[in-house]
């Protein structure tokens, strides 16, 4: 599966097999890493019912979507899309 750069993602493994592996397009940065509480019901997420996740301490502490945009977590539609302009003109991978 292909995510575009910065977009928000979230899996949850069925198996206690389950591997998820990572090939990002540049090195991590903490700094420009945000989350939101992937439980959060304004996501609409439809996680298999009857299953108990168990989250990272970083995803149980994180906020909600409501909140992350308060905050000023949560880029605006234009900074994504000039954040986009700048990939495909072949800038660098500064966040929104």
């Amino acid at each position: 599966m292909f995510l575009a750069e910065g977009l928000g993602h979230a899996f949850m493994a069925l198996t206690e097999d389950a591997t998820v592996v990572y090939l990002c397009s540049t090195g991590y940065a903490p700094e420009r890493e945000h989350g939101v509480d992937p439980l959060d019901p304004a996501l609409g997420i439809a996680w298999p019912e009857g299953v108990r996740p168990v989250l990272s301490p970083k995803d149980a502490a994180a906020p909600s979507l409501e909140r992350a945009r308060e905050s000023g977590l949560l880029p605006s539609y234009a900074a994504c899309r000039a954040y986009y302009a700048g990939l495909r003109a072949g800038g660098g991978p500064a966040a929104p």
